[in-house]
Parts: C-alpha cells; sequence; structure tokens
C-alpha cells in the first residue's frame, strides 16, 4: 500500500509540473485560474500530509483496535480537500491551500502524533478514542459548513433556493 500510494504521489507531481509548464502555451484552456509554481505545488502540501499521516496512522497499535474509525476520520478528510479541488476547478478559481493545510491537513497531524505517542496529554488522561471522535467531529462539521457555504453561495449567484421544490 506504501509503494502505490508513493508511487501515485511521485505520478501527481509530475503532472502538476507538466501542466504548469504547458499553461503558459494554452492560456486560453484554463480560464483565468493562474498557474504559478508556488500555490501550484503549495496545493499538493495538503494532500500529501495526509498521505504521511494515513500511513502513520496504520502504524499505531489504536488502528488494530479501531480501523474503521481511523479509516472513516481520514476519508473524511480526503474528502474534505477534494471537494475543495473540485469546487475550485469548476470555479476556475486558485485553491486556498494555506486555509486547507490549517483546516484538514494540521488536526490530522496533530492527531496522528498524539496516537503514535509522539507526545501526550499527560495528567489529563484523555483516551485515545475521545481525541479521535473529537477530530472527526470537528471534521464532520467543517466539512458541513463548507458544503453549506458552497450551495448557499451559488443558491445566491443563481437566485434561487437550495432543496425546495
Amino acid at each position: 500500500m506504501s509503494a502505490v500510494t508513493l508511487m501515485l504521489a511521485a505520478q501527481a507531481l509530475v503532472r502538476v509540473l507538466i501542466t504548469v509548464k504547458q499553461s503558459n502555451l494554452k492560456k486560453s484552456d484554463h480560464g483565468a485560474k493562474q498557474f504559478d509554481m508556488f500555490n501550484t505545488l503549495g496545493q499538493m502540501v495538503p494532500q500529501y500530509v495526509m498521505y504521511y499521516c494515513g500511513w502513520k496512522l496504520t502504524q499505531v497499535g489504536h488502528f488494530q483496535e479501531q480501523p474503521l474509525l481511523l479509516f472513516f476520520a481520514w476519508g473524511v478528510s480526503c474528502s474534505f480537500y477534494t471537494t475543495q479541488v473540485i469546487v475550485a476547478q469548476m470555479s476556475k478559481s486558485p485553491i486556498d491551500w494555506a486555509n486547507a493545510s490549517c483546516l484538514i491537513a494540521a488536526p490530522m497531524v496533530v492527531v496522528t502524533s498524539y496516537l503514535g505517542r509522539v507526545w501526550t496529554l499527560g495528567e489529563a488522561g484523555v483516551a485515545d478514542e475521545v481525541v479521535v471522535y473529537c477530530w472527526v467531529g470537528l471534521l464532520a462539521l467543517q466539512y458541513l459548513y463548507y458544503v453549506g457555504g458552497v450551495c448557499q453561495d451559488l443558491a445566491d449567484h443563481l437566485g434561487i433556493q437550495v432543496f425546495t421544490i
């Protein structure tokens, strides 16, 4: 699984670099979207952090106890970022990768570090399950807020109401 992930990550990096290079040739195909090297590579930071944390989560002992909970949390993280990428692509706007790094990748790093015993909460006695459930809850709330905001923005722009007959 690690080899496949590394291969896909390398392939994605090569494709992004090729796209950035070719974007100078075909500006009309990309609309107003900007393809500078720094922002384009920055968009991959949350994705690669999620790959790494997903791999690290499979290494912790808690993964063997409750694999579905960790898969669910990782899946929600990836879905959240993928939704942001799709919305940015469809609207021909840049991805706010710094925001995605803070809202998606950073909590994943914190939880992965905690479950991997890089650090502990000491005397607080917080159980691993509580940390993972809080992470899942935070992700779900952020995801619902983002999707609700996108739906509301589209409804406002089109002058319609969402989910009404």
